[in-house]
């Protein structure tokens, strides 16, 4: 038997590991996005 703390606690792993997939490809945008308009200003 599932306890339904386990079931919580996978649920809070999963979340977690999915904000921290969104945070890291929004910080290789943010990079790239950076690395964009330096060669623009430079240009």
């Amino acid at each position: 038997v599932v306890s339904i703390q386990d079931e919580n606690i996978v649920f809070l792993e999963l979340t977690l590991r999915k904000i921290q997939d969104s945070v890291l490809s929004a910080e290789i945008v943010q990079t790239g996005h950076n690395a964009a308009v330096r060669k623009a200003i430079h240009a």
